[in-house]
């Protein structure tokens, strides 16, 4: 569970896109059938080179979110993206530079009333949240130019706390809404110090929110894995991005490996190959717990 201002989960799916740019989804923005969905996004072409289209709805058809991609293959998001209620209101406006959430983020109740100003920072690559104002639904605002407390109650969480100079300041507390999970976590100006996170398998202490999952060396080294391991067809016209997503286990293990965009048979067959055949990740955590976590690469098959 992040921090919720401002994270619609689709924003964070980057790994679950379809090959023909439609792509399906459940409540909770994990992959799922077109049987079964919940969300259902497509990115389509527009008249501008680089520029694409990116519209997700809920399976009553009604539109949830819009935007613009920089590429086709997923939501690499520039520019405004909107973020609609259910009856078309919109939920959030935010700024995307370069995929990154950036700038100036604003937020509404369904009733019409405001409830945050957030600004988004990028500091020396780590993405920074600043809350300027925050209102209650019923208007009464409780933080006011930067200091005050809130409570911000999304789909699936809740967190509350104070902010001091638009920064998280002292004791934050966040619950999930669909299991017994709660975390504390102490801030100064806006630093993260420690953190305890409670659930059904018992409690942990963390000095670091979350890590992505790795392979051992980095992403440099598991490129130099596919480049030793990948075996070109004598004979291919091809050439370009094949993207391959999968879930990396808690123990490690990479598991639902699945062909995102490809280029012919052959080649798509040998990377979702070699992609099988890599060695443990370094699992990901978060606030003190090894989880899954899904994931997404491109390799780049040269010119025959």
């Amino acid at each position: 569970m992040k921090h919720i201002f401002g994270v619609f989960a689709l924003l964070l799916c980057l790994s679950a896109f379809g090959q023909d740019n439609l792509a399906y989804f459940d409540e909770q923005m994990r992959p799922a059938d077109a049987s079964g969905y919940f969300y259902k996004r497509l990115i389509s072409a527009t008249d501008t080179v680089g520029r694409y289209s990116v519209q997700v709805y809920d399976r009553n058809g009604n539109l949830a979110v819009e935007g613009f991609s920089s590429i086709a293959e997923y939501p690499k998001f520039e520019g405004k993206v909107t973020e609609y209620f259910p009856s078309g209101k919109i939920k959030s406006e935010k700024r995307y530079t370069d995929g990154q959430i950036l700038g100036a983020m604003t937020e509404w109740y369904e009733n019409g009333q405001k409830k945050s100003v957030v600004e988004h920072l990028l500091s020396i690559g780590v993405p920074q949240m600043l809350i300027h104002d925050f209102w209650k639904e019923n208007g009464e605002q409780t933080v006011v130019n930067g200091n005050g407390h809130f409570y911000n109650e999304g789909d699936f969480s809740s967190e509350e706390g104070s902010v001091k100079n638009s920064r998280y300041d002292g004791v934050i507390i966040g619950r999930s809404k669909t299991s017994p999970y709660t975390y504390e976590e102490t801030y100064v100006e806006g630093k993260f110090l420690k953190g305890k996170s409670t659930g059904a398998d018992g409690t942990r202490e963390y000095d670091i929110l979350e890590q992505k999952p790795e392979f051992e060396g980095g992403t440099t080294e598991f490129y130099k894995y596919i480049g030793s391991n990948y075996r070109l067809p004598r004979r291919y016209s091809e050439s370009g991005r094949i993207v391959i997503s999968f879930v990396v286990e808690k123990d490690g293990s990479l598991s639902d490996i699945k062909l995102m965009k490809g280029l012919s048979e052959k080649l798509d067959q040998e990377a979702l190959r070699v992609v099988a055949d890599s060695p443990k990740w370094r699992p990901a955590m978060q606030r003190g717990r090894v989880v899954r976590c899904a994931f997404s690469l491109p390799i780049v098959i040269p010119k025959p």
